[in-house]
Parts: structure tokens; sequence; C-alpha cells
């Protein structure tokens, strides 16, 4: 059977399964009809082969993803507020990996706790309380002149 190129694509052993439950109802049936029988047979066909592939891949050949799932896994309970993961010791002398302590790092990170309005109050709010400061300081050495 010699087609042009279509949308739905069976490759070889399932272009059997085509060419028997599919192709016989082509001439008879709508556009859109023929398309939803199409997607019916390939969810099935290909349900069970895609499953296996990713069961394999997931549980049975590890072996291609250990690092990145050592990288995940690694992490326990209770590590992140461990100092020495938070400010982790460089093995090379005169090296270190961030000159400023994790707590004044973390100080520079928005407040993730609040909205993003509730930030932007929260801060107009402080550069009010600032400007405040500066003025009474001006007028108090306006008045000391």
């Amino acid at each position: 059977m010699i087609r042009a190129p279509d949308s739905f694509v069976y490759p070889a052993p399932f272009n059997l399964i085509e060419i028997v439950l599919v192709a016989p109802f082509e001439p008879f049936v709508s556009k859109a009809t023929f398309a939803k029988i199409n997607r019916v047979v390939m969810s099935c066909v290909f349900f069970v082969p895609l499953t296996l592939i990713a069961l394999f891949e997931a549980f049975v050949d590890t072996s291609k993803g250990w690092y990145m799932r050592n990288m995940y896994d690694h992490v326990e309970d209770g590590e992140e507020d461990d100092p020495s993961v938070q400010n982790p010791k460089v093995d090379d002398e005169g090296l270190e990996i961030c000159r400023v302590s994790f707590d004044e790092l973390r100080q520079s990170f928005p407040n993730t706790r609040q909205s993003p309005e509730a930030t932007i109050l929260s801060e107009i709010q402080s550069l009010s309380e600032k400007i405040q400061t500066l003025t009474t300081m001006l007028e108090e050495l306006k008045a000391s002149k």
C-alpha cells in the first residue's frame, strides 16, 4: 500500500496493526472520525511498550542517572541548618567559596513568605524611616549653626 506521508505514523511492527485495524476505515469515515480512531488505537498500542520502557529506565537500568540522583537524594533532614553545609570549607589553601557569611547572604534575598506587594510596601516603609532620620539630622545641623 503506497500512501502519502500521514500525520499518524506507526513504526514497524505496529504498521501491521494500522493496516488491519485502521486503514480499512479510512475511505468510509470522515477525517475527524478517522483521526479519533487513530488516536485511540495509537494510545492503546503504544501505552504498553512506553510504560515498559519508562519502568525499565527508572528501576532496572539506573546506571545512567546516578549522578543527578546522588546529588538530589543526598540531602538529609535538618542538614540545611548545619553550619558546615551553609559555609563549607575548601580543601585547597587560600581558597574560599564565598567571602560573605551565609546569614549576610540570606538577608540580601527577598522575603518569600510575603507577597511581592507586601515586600515593596515594607521597603518603602524602610526608606521612609531612613528619610525621616536624615531629615531630623539635617534639622539638628541647621539648628546648631
